[in-house]
């Protein structure tokens, strides 16, 4: 069931071109003038075909699910996009990560009184014949950017490039959002990911999250430029996962990758762990990793008490090594 609500309407603005009119849209936008309303929408997909050329409207989309796409295709003008998670009211980190045919659009986050890069267009304008440009522009395309809501909204501005080559430009992305668990007013504690989970946590962990393993680290490396830990897995027993997330060797034995940010500074450690997780984006992220006998006991202590969320007993009759 979706979770969202998207709203699409324009505010009419003279031109996009310099970042002076962005800041003049930033401020002349909050106005909201008559909407169209269009429910239970997720995603978004249009093209600069149907646009008039001598319209300079910016187009209006807002979004209130967790996760979806947008897809802009021949970009033309400007969009305006805001988000929010349903009707919660919370803040929330969110990213985007774009798609293989993302080409021609510099896309900004809008704060109080200025807009801020969030995918730098300097590379757009290189030459992608070049083999060090193409693979600058490839690392750019594979990595996820995020930006932080503020009262429960975050706003980017995606503006089209000139066509000037003629060629067709694409503004295309997926976006997740996830909430944060900071008081209101307060500002995301950055280390709220890497603190260990408690009981209840571990027993919803267990029973929804996208990956459950017992496993073993194999390699523990940093990614600077991702600003996050990447966990190389020997997995021995995957209680659940959604399809495709570990994939299976040809000793039979299945692997993958999970991640968690950098300043947890992830260490490696030996034995086997529980690891329960999250999908977003096409990456693994961690969410619990007790060690797997102290999860264990937790498992049938909660399980004897009937405060179990779903059935356990696959970790309780679970040999510890």
């Amino acid at each position: 069931m979706n979770d969202g609500v998207a709203l699409l309407l324009r505010v009419t603005m003279p031109s996009v071109r310099t970042q002076a009119v962005l800041l003049w849209c930033l401020v002349s936008c909050v106005v909201w003038v008559h909407c169209h309303y269009t429910s239970d929408e997720c995603d978004w997909i249009g093209s600069g075909l149907s646009e008039d050329p001598d319209n300079k409207s910016v187009q209006q989309l807002y979004l209130g699910c967790s996760k979806g796409r947008v897809d802009w295709d021949y970009a033309y003008g400007a969009i305006r996009i805001t988000f929010q998670y349903g009707n919660s009211g919370k803040d929330f980190q969110g990213c985007i990560k774009p798609s293989s045919k993302f080409t021609g659009a510099n896309i900004y986050v809008e704060g109080r009184t200025k807009l801020e890069y969030l995918i730098h267009p300097k590379l757009q304008d290189k030459d992608h014949n070049n083999a060090e440009d193409e693979g600058l522009w490839k690392e750019l395309l594979s990595r996820t950017h995020c930006f932080e809501s503020r009262d429960g909204r975050a706003t980017l501005f995606a503006e089209a490039m000139p066509n000037m080559d003629g060629k067709r430009k694409t503004v295309s992305f997926e976006y997740d959002l996830k909430v944060n668990h900071h008081q209101q007013g307060k500002s995301r504690d950055t280390f709220e990911d890497c603190r260990p989970c408690n009981e209840t946590e571990l027993m919803t962990a267990f029973c929804a999250s996208d990956f459950v393993v017992k496993s073993k680290i194999k390699e523990v490396s940093d990614d600077l430029s991702e600003k996050e830990t990447r966990i190389e897995l020997s997995i021995g027993t995957i209680y659940s996962q959604i399809e495709g997330v570990f994939t299976n060797t040809k000793h039979g034995r299945h692997t993958g990758t999970v991640s968690m940010p950098l300043q947890c500074g992830v260490k490696h450690g030996s034995g086997h762990f529980l690891m329960t997780g999250s999908v977003r984006l096409g990456k693994n992220h961690l969410t619990c990793a007790p060690r797997f006998s102290e999860f264990r006991k937790i498992a049938k202590e909660m399980t004897e008490k009937g405060l179990n969320e779903c059935d356990m007993s696959d970790v309780i009759n679970s040999p510890e090594n």
